[in-house]
């Protein structure tokens, strides 16, 4: 039987400052800051809640921009009112193991390291196929570094697994590299696929089922902040619960699946991918950070997330699915219809090898009911291919093709919609205000 859906239940614990360390603040102070670093083709986000000094990052990788850059400011946001690390809890989360999503991680870990040594109150959440964390290099030395931490908490959201377990995996992974280095792995299995299927053989039994609607207690807070894993395993098993009159009397709950409870039915990590929901005041103000999500990620959501037909999922702004790709039927025109964001970002860099953001996202991502208009006109670079007729809009302006990579077209035009890019405005500042609204803010 999982006990999956007691794990991310809100404690009676909540952690509050004394009054006095607030005195000075200012009402704008009190609260949310949202930060999206411009970590070039990657994600890096940093969130704080000015009133408590809680924090959570989700994500820090970098695969194709220089690591001195983004990582000074990368700290400094995650540092914002710095003396609270050392006390207030402090989350992070990583959406799934690709190295633009962790491989910044290391460092960011080292430059706070003295500040949250002796915290107790660090969390990390493991996104996506914990067996991938075991098959990279960026991967293995971001499972070095947390292991080494003490104090902190793991948890992997696909199998169900101790801090004492996850170490035992990743040194039985090292082992096996060691093992590999030298000599062809079993049959015609390169080196990562070897590790992954003879550690995932270990673990079998530990995999956790689909998760939906589950609330991360250490960044949730009554009505003042709510932090959701909207869908997190998107390949496992959907485990239904049914209730099931128990012969002492109280209603009990009974797990069925249409499959085995070891089985996964789809292993990409990207499909994997955590999807997370943020609600602000009562759900006054809302927020979408969304990994790698791919297609069938947003469809089971669409199919099976609690009251998804009353709203629920409309967010004011979202950090598109998969740096504003389209392949795999990310960001597809049903998922924006169902989320009707207000603003929209995408963190990516101009990298022909991916060709992110794409211009058919950001033109779904225009259609949507509740986007609003941006301060001002604002430059905007994005890649399709070629042969496509791009379409006209009059909230794009300017529109010329930049360079050409290959089969795409690299176009650069100017947009008066609140529609951004790391990659042309630099870091995303938002600032979320009880009564105020959001206000966003770019920094080159």
């Amino acid at each position: 039987m999982y006990f999956l859906f007691n794990l991310f239940l809100i404690t009676n614990s909540i952690y509050a400052a004394a009054d006095a360390k607030f005195a000075g603040l200012t009402k704008q102070e009190l609260g949310f800051n949202v930060s999206v670093e411009n970590v070039g083709q990657g994600n890096g986000v940093v969130v704080i809640d000015n009133n408590t000094g809680k924090r959570m990052v989700v994500d820090a990788g970098s695969s194709k921009h220089p690591a001195t850059h983004p990582l000074e400011h990368f700290l400094a946001s995650v540092q914002h009112q710095p003396d609270y690390l050392a006390s207030m809890p402090v989350t992070f989360v990583v959406s799934h193991p690709d190295k633009d999503h962790l491989n910044l991680f290391v460092k960011l870990l080292t430059g706070i390291e003295k500040k949250i040594k002796n915290n107790q109150k660090v969390k990390f959440y493991l996104g996506g196929p914990f067996e991938k964390y075991l098959t990279s290099k960026d991967a293995l030395k971001f499972l070095s570094a947390i292991l080494e931490m003490k104090n902190c908490k793991i948890e992997s959201l696909s199998h169900a697994l101790t801090k004492l377990e996850i170490k035992a995996r990743y040194d039985e992974a090292v082992a096996l590299a060691k093992a590999f280095k030298n000599k062809d792995p079993i049959g015609f299995e390169d080196v990562q696929t070897a590790i992954t299927r003879t550690v995932g053989l270990t673990i079998k039994g530990k995999v956790r089922p689909c998760i939906l609607r589950s609330l991360i207690p250490e960044f949730s807070e009554g009505t003042r902040v709510g932090t959701e894993i909207v869908i997190a395993n998107a390949g496992h098993p959907l485990v239904r619960v049914y209730p099931v009159a128990s012969a002492t009397g109280p209603t009990i709950n009974s797990f069925e699946s249409d499959t085995m409870p070891d089985e996964v039915v789809n292993p990409d990590e990207n499909t994997s991918s955590i999807v997370l929901r943020f609600s602000f005041f009562n759900n006054a103000y809302s927020m979408l950070i969304t990994g790698d999500a791919t297609g069938i990620t947003t469809d089971r959501v669409l199919r099976h997330y609690p009251s998804a037909s009353s709203n629920s999922l409309v967010s004011d702004f979202v950090l598109a699915c998969h740096h504003g790709s389209i392949t795999e039927e990310s960001n597809n025109t049903e998922w924006v219809e169902a989320i009707k964001p207000k603003h929209v970002i995408f963190s990516s860099e101009q990298y022909d090898g991916y060709h992110h953001p794409q211009f058919d996202a950001f033109w779904n991502y225009l259609r949507s009911p509740r986007l609003e208009n941006a301060k001002k006109a604002h430059d905007f670079v994005c890649a399709r291919k070629s042969s496509r007729k791009l379409p006209i809009s009059p909230h794009v302006s300017n529109l010329a093709e930049d360079s050409k990579s290959g089969d795409y077209s690299w176009y650069k035009f100017k947009t008066d919609k609140s529609i951004y890019s790391t990659m042309s405005s630099g870091n995303i500042k938002i600032s979320v205000l009880p009564g105020k609204g959001i206000d966003i803010t770019v920094e080159k």
